[in-house]
């Protein structure tokens, strides 16, 4: 399978013509279909039916397309990051919500002098982070998770052929809004949180979160892809949060504060990398920043 044969079947499926396939990709019609047969002899399916108006997928076709895209997807991304190598800064970093990553992040933003720069801050879950990480999307990954799931955990990191590095341990920490009914407390209890919703951003119905037994226990869980939406809840629902004892300056300006959970979990902080990445002048910045926030 190459990369031409490919275009040419992405193309194909797209426009359903084979010529309109060649004008697209500046080939021969008799070129796009070698290609397209060729890719259809490698796998061993018919991908396309050929008919008076074109071309459409089989089944096989439709089932190889969506994984096709993918990697089409990631060769863009690859083309354009080195394409633009030597006349801008990259620099990209995938991170969980209410930990440290933002911050530093825009401690390096301002630090960048290069005329032109493409700079990625990824809010996404325990388990986005470590695919975006694999597939490049993301130069860095930076996570929590707690001790009890530590083994499970690195094995996972093991699974998508990355390698970790430690920032520090320290005690789970409760984020709420300043006018909590907890919020007069110097620390708060596991029993203290029943009362309340839990806000996750790792889908409640998989494995347990990596930030785990806090949210196990909780018996209201809120699920949520988005940190504007949980400022929200903190403040409407008297929802909380679980993270680490830094609050970001975005938490500071909407009134959250943070709160130590009483014998709690320990929690490893770490951030991720793939194996043959090769630290940026950025990323090293990167990680000086966030270290001292541990």
């Amino acid at each position: 399978m190459t990369l031409q044969q490919i275009k040419c079947f992405l193309s194909a499926a797209e426009t359903g013509s084979i010529s309109e396939a060649a004008k697209r990709l500046y080939m021969a019609q008799s070129s796009v279909s070698s290609a397209i047969r060729e890719l259809e002899k490698y796998c061993g399916v018919q991908l396309l039916e050929r008919n008076a108006k074109g071309v459409v997928l089989t089944g096989a076709g439709e089932e190889l397309l969506s994984e096709l895209l993918v990697i089409d997807k990631k060769m863009d991304f690859i083309k354009n990051k080195y394409s633009t190598r030597n006349k801008s800064e990259t620099f990209s970093v995938a991170a969980q919500h209410h930990i440290f990553g933002l911050d530093g992040f825009l401690s390096i933003a301002q630090h960048v002098t290069a005329e032109e720069y493409k700079l990625c801050f990824l809010e996404c879950s325990s388990s986005e982070i470590l695919e975006n990480v694999e597939c490049g999307f993301a130069d860095i990954g930076v996570l929590f998770f707690s001790e009890q799931l530590s083994k499970q955990v690195l094995q996972e990191i093991k699974n998508h052929n990355l390698q970790y590095h430690s920032l520090g341990k320290e005690k789970i920490h409760v984020h709420m809004h300043k006018d909590h009914p907890l919020a007069k407390k110097e620390s708060v209890s596991v029993n203290d949180l029943k009362a309340f919703p839990c806000v996750t951003y790792d889908r409640i119905l998989r494995a347990q979160p990596f930030s785990g037994e806090v949210i196990a226990e909780c018996p209201r869980k809120i699920g949520t892809t988005d940190r504007a939406a949980t400022y929200s809840m903190l403040s409407a629902l008297n929802a909380v949060v679980t993270g680490t004892s830094y609050v970001p300056v975005a938490e500071q300006q909407r009134n959250i504060l943070a709160r130590p959970l009483e014998d709690s979990y320990t929690i490893q902080l770490v951030y991720v990398v793939r194996k043959d990445y090769a630290l940026t002048d950025l990323a090293k910045l990167f990680i000086d920043t966030i270290s001292p926030c541990t």
